[in-house]
């Protein structure tokens, strides 16, 4: 089966999968692209083939939990709910020696100092 009869036959009860899991048509649509999107990066590692229907529904499920314990990580908060005057924050700037804090930085390796991505 080529990757396009994988989608045909595929892609209508995946979405509506994950549209059970997100309630959200957006979110829905963006776990069957990536699920999709791992098929074609590592589906020809399959060795059976008639076993392609379930791994991509264990995909998807996998995607949907990674993306929901990463949300669980970074909270979002309305901005309504954040108070007009931050006064901590606001004195920091006053307080950091420029110098100080770069002379910290290169003390670290070059891997260290460089900005970390979360790469999936």
């Amino acid at each position: 089966m080529d990757f396009q009869e994988l989608v045909d036959a595929n892609h209508a009860a995946l979405y509506r999968f994950a549209l059970s899991l997100t309630k959200s048509e957006d979110q829905a649509a963006d776990l069957v692209q990536q699920t999709f999107y791992r098929w074609a990066a590592k589906g020809q590692e399959l060795r059976d083939p008639s076993k392609a229907k379930s791994w991509l529904f264990t995909t998807l499920y996998r995607e949907y939990t990674k993306v929901r314990r990463h949300e669980a990580l970074l909270q979002q908060v309305a901005l309504s709910e954040v108070p007009e005057t931050i006064t901590e924050v606001s004195s920091i700037p006053d307080e950091v020696d420029a110098a100080a804090v770069r002379e910290i930085l290169f003390a670290f390796e070059e891997i260290y100092r460089a900005p970390w991505c979360y790469s999936t």
